[in-house]
């Protein structure tokens, strides 16, 4: 099992940067920051690491876990696993480790 949270874009701050690519963010000069989010769920998920971020990407789109109250997943989402950060781009995934502040 790996452990994972789910952090999305505040409410508030949606019209700013919510559903923004990140070379998008990058452009206006906007950092990648932790206060900006909300932590809207973490668990476990019994999935290899290579596909994690995929497995939950259909999970948070597709099978809501019955305690969810986020929104379905989608472009400057960012998932935590372990000590790694991985930013929901356009296309894929980004691994922001170095670029997220907290």
């Amino acid at each position: 099992m790996i452990k994972y949270k789910l952090y999305q874009v505040k409410s508030e701050l949606t019209r700013n940067f919510g559903f923004m690519g990140l070379s998008m963010m990058e452009s206006l000069g906007v950092e990648v920051d932790l206060k900006n989010y909300d932590l809207v769920y973490e668990g476990e998920i019994d999935a290899d690491l290579p596909n994690v971020l995929e497995e939950l990407f259909r999970l948070f789109n597709v099978e809501h876990p019955q305690d969810f109250q986020g929104r379905s997943m989608s472009v400057s989402d960012i998932v935590q696993v372990g000590n790694d950060y991985y930013y929901c781009n356009s296309f894929g995934w980004e691994n922001i480790k170095e670029k997220i502040k907290s």
